[in-house]
């Protein structure tokens, strides 16, 4: 009650703020005549409301209680048998019911003269409400600091500063991760917190301070400097937990490519506030953040990403632990950026193919060198890359004269050459360039991987292109009545082993060689729209031998993370991953046990 009354002495004494606020509203009458009404009237109102509501905020801040602490005045008030705090308190709650009163005065005209901006005042009225606040509170505790005097100024100015710094870095870190939902989160809940500072600076100011406007001064730093300080540690460690999350703090995801070779994946999904992405090692959990840009290297142990908009590139060696994340590679592309994507890598990873526009860029990302780059190239991203070793790139060209051009680019001396040609269509190298698959639509040639030269004529009708195994042959299914039959071919051609594979008519079918194993794994799915496809993810896998001339089931009820459709290089990993019934992913082992990587995420659609 008592900062009540004196709050209403305060409005009551501050007549000049009132007829101020007469003062704008009468010049907002005369500004419509200068301009067009229509042009400026629908915001005048409103701004009025909040540019005079904030500006005498600002002034009755720095100069009622820092003022009156300067003069003398404010003994009047600690003269009395009323607590500080109550002091402050009247005097600053009559200060703000003056700045919002004063900017309605100021608005008043405006919204007898134009009804239909009611809407708009009230709710700017709200925000002057809100800001005011800080406002008032703000240019108190700088109005104090000026009028001081103290050596405490230098404290205070460097505490504001760090303060800035460190929020003007955490916001950046957060928006930099993508996570712009958490930004509100960030901002409302350290403009709550600087709040509850300034509030409770100023009050044990002049509860411990009393009349004295440099003792208080001194309280003031001090409350401004630990309270700002643990605004900060609590700001960072929000940063912390929103960017830090890993792979289980996903509500989905979805796997996006897995090594060749040995045990990482990379997936996507979302996390806490935002989308994220992690490479994921399934045998021992480690995880490290990383872009969906990338792609693994033939071996496994490296991940190289390339951000065209920065241009950029980044490499991760997984093949240490923890992994190593070496730091981002600005690399000149010359002319229009256009589209641009990572290509191709070398076996260990270290050599990068890179397509941008018509530029063709060969890069060492462990050295950050630039070993080719060309420009002019206008079917470039007709073209397939291989690397028969570290030092030789192959690139099968565009169609051209009715055939490809085989070219090959020496790394050690910058020199291309083009040993040969082959027939022109859709052309699938095996990962050696040792051999070219060449067609489509059930119609594949082999041909040597160098000359282009035809080896032979795949037999039959393939439902899609066949695959190479590691010793050189082939594989592929065709469809049949009762069932997808499975081909092999040996390393000469000749037909090494077939068989129908019962029960799979009507089902998509892709073949998932397991390198090192002999064995050729067939991924089952049901077709979409069929009853419990889950979404065309639910089948079966099974593991075929042609050495012994086997087919077991590897699993009976696999819901399989990926639609082999993408361009991820199957192998043994790729095909033991198992999305569970209840959420999460999983790897099968040798025996069949389900292994969680994954817990209860929810497996997000394409």
């Amino acid at each position: 009650m008592k900062a009540l009354v004196i709050a209403k002495r305060e409005m009551a004494e501050q007549k000049l703020a009132w007829a101020a606020a007469g003062y704008v509203a009468l010049a907002g009458l005369v500004v419509p005549w200068i301009r067009p009404m229509g042009d400026i009237r629908g915001i005048l109102g409103p701004g009025l409301d909040l540019g005079f509501g904030v500006a005498l905020s600002a002034v009755l801040g720095a100069s009622m209680v820092p003022g009156d602490l300067q003069s003398g005045r404010m003994g009047f008030y600690f003269a009395r048998p009323v607590a500080a705090g109550t002091v402050l308190l009247g005097r600053f709650l009559g200060a703000w019911l003056l700045a919002v009163g004063g900017g309605l005065v100021a608005a008043l005209p405006q919204v007898l003269l134009a009804p239909r901006n009611t809407v708009a005042l009230a709710v700017v009225t709200a925000v002057s409400a809100v800001v005011s606040v800080f406002v008032l509170l703000g240019a108190h505790v700088l109005g104090t600091m000026f009028r001081s005097r103290s050596a405490w100024i230098l404290l205070d100015l460097a505490v504001l500063g760090a303060f800035g710094a460190s929020m003007h870095l955490m916001i950046g870190r957060i928006a930099e991760g993508g996570a712009f939902l958490a930004l509100p989160w960030f901002l409302g809940g350290a403009g709550l917190l600087v709040l509850a500072v300034l509030g409770g600076a100023a009050h044990l100011q002049v509860t411990l301070g009393g009349a004295d406007l440099r003792a208080g001064h001194r309280v003031l730093s001090l409350c401004m400097a630990a309270g700002l300080g643990a605004t900060a540690l609590a700001g960072a460690g929000f940063t912390a937990w929103v960017r830090g999350g890993g792979p289980a703090s996903l509500s989905t995801f979805r796997v996006v490519d897995a090594a060749p070779s040995g045990d990482w994946i990379a997936l996507v999904g979302e996390g806490r506030f935002h989308r994220q992405a992690f490479l994921l090692d399934t045998a021992t959990g480690a995880a490290v953040e990383a872009g969906t840009w990338g792609r693994f290297s033939p071996d496994g142990r490296r991940y190289v990403e390339f951000d065209l908009g920065a241009s950029r590139v980044r490499s991760i060696d997984l093949g240490q632990a923890p992994a190593r994340v070496l730091p981002p590679w600005s690399i000149a592309l010359p002319g229009r950026r256009g589209v641009g994507e990572l290509r191709a890598l070398s076996r260990d990873g270290r050599i990068a193919v890179i397509l941008c526009g018509d530029c063709l860029t060969v890069a060492d990302v462990e050295a950050r060198r630039v070993l080719h780059q060309s420009t002019g190239n206008k079917d470039l991203f007709a073209m397939r890359f291989v690397f028969p070793s570290e030092t030789l790139l192959r690139a099968y060209g565009g169609d051209r004269d009715g055939s490809v051009a085989i070219r090959e680019l020496d790394l050690a001396t910058g020199a291309w050459t083009e040993p040969g040609r082959m027939p022109p269509g859709p052309r699938f190298p095996d990962a050696s360039g040792r051999w070219v698959l060449v067609g489509s639509q059930g119609r594949y040639e082999v041909c040597e991987g160098r000359t282009g030269e035809i080896l032979r004529r795949v037999p039959g009708e393939p439902m899609s292109p066949p695959r190479f195994l590691e010793d050189g042959g082939l594989a592929w299914l065709e469809e049949g009545p009762g069932g997808h039959r499975l081909r092999v071919l040996d390393p000469s051609g000749a037909e090494a082993w077939s068989r129908t594979l019962e029960g799979t008519a009507g089902m998509n079918a892709w073949l998932l060689p397991e390198p090192g194993s002999g064995r050729i794994l067939v991924g089952l799915l049901e077709a979409e729209g069929a009853p419990g496809a889950n979404r065309g993810r639910r089948g079966r896998i099974l593991a075929a031998d042609p050495s012994r001339g086997t087919v077991e089931t590897v699993s009976a009820e696999a819901t399989l993370p990926l639609g082999f459709r993408s361009r991820m290089p199957m192998g043994a990993l790729a095909a033991r991953l198992r999305v569970g019934n209840g959420g999460g992913l999983a790897v099968a082992g040798p025996d069949g046990s389900l292994r969680k990587v994954i817990p209860g995420a929810r497996w997000a659609s394409e």
